[in-house]
């Protein structure tokens, strides 16, 4: 399950945060941390963990983009 949360939330901040990449790479944790603390950090000992998602990323639990991750990263790869 936590990965595929991961995938979720890893849409989710991109489409919140559209420069959280080059923030990370620049070596400034603070734009991914602040949105974490408030969409999960802040929230998480109120919900269960479907509702949660659902609230912070806007959709239902979904293998959906955890897939779609999997195939951006490796599809040149292994060829799918």
């Amino acid at each position: 399950l936590g990965n595929i949360y991961d995938g979720q939330l890893y849409y989710a901040i991109a489409r919140d945060v559209p420069d959280w990449k080059s923030e990370l790479s620049a070596g400034k944790l603070n734009v991914v941390n602040g949105w974490l603390k408030t969409k999960i950090h802040e929230q998480g000992d109120l919900y269960d963990p479907e509702e949660l998602i659902r609230l912070a990323t806007g959709t239902c639990l979904t293998s959906a983009p955890f897939i779609r991750y999997l195939s951006e990263k490796y599809g040149d790869l292994y060829g799918f």
